[in-house]
């Protein structure tokens, strides 16, 4: 399904990079579920929130035009009822990411999130807080809102703290670390 967006950068919030929130009409109307993002070959956006069935809010790049096409990628999803690892690759997987963590985070099934992107990215990664045993040594960088969410999480990429190795190594490592039952759940891989 495609949709087009018409950006209202008035009130845009600044973020790192010169990425920037702003608020998005978009039709037709549709209402999005965790397990969907949006993605777009004109522009490098990453869905944050849904305001209504035409309104969304967005991370955008610096060079976003005003109006561009998204199209919606992936399928909604139940809540996950096992532990689950969130993987996102690139700005609209992050997107996805983001959407489904901010509807799941108050469940009380534990949820991890590992992210493969590629600077620059749209926030100032730090150390993580939370400790993760199977993380591999020295991969410590996170997304402070994920974490300040409760999810613990790891970046992956040539970035300070970011995993430099390939998404199958950390998914061995990981599943040394924890062999209990996983839901893996990826979005724009």
């Amino acid at each position: 399904m495609q949709f087009f967006c018409t950006l209202k950068k008035k009130g845009e919030t600044p973020l790192a990079n010169h990425f920037f929130q702003a608020t998005a009409d978009f039709s037709p109307a549709y209402t999005l579920s965790p397990g969907q993002w949006l993605q777009s070959q004109q522009a490098s956006i990453a869905l944050h929130q849904q305001h209504s069935p035409h309104s969304i809010q967005l991370i955008c790049a610096p060079e976003t035009p005003t109006s561009f096409t998204l199209q919606l990628e992936g399928n909604p999803l139940p809540p996950p009822t096992a532990p689950a690892l969130l993987i996102a690759k690139a700005l609209p997987g992050l997107g996805g990411l983001l959407f489904a963590a901010q509807a799941w985070k108050a469940l009380n099934t534990p949820l991890f999130a590992l992210l493969q992107l590629e600077p620059p990215l749209p926030f100032q990664s730090t150390p993580s807080r939370i400790w993760l045993p199977g993380v591999p040594q020295g991969a410590i960088a996170t997304l402070p809102l994920l974490e300040d969410w409760g999810i613990p999480t790891r970046l992956m990429g040539d970035f300070p703290g970011g995993f430099e190795g390939s998404l199958s190594e950390w998914l061995t490592h990981w599943h040394q670390h924890h062999p209990q039952t996983c839901q893996v759940i990826t979005f724009n891989l």
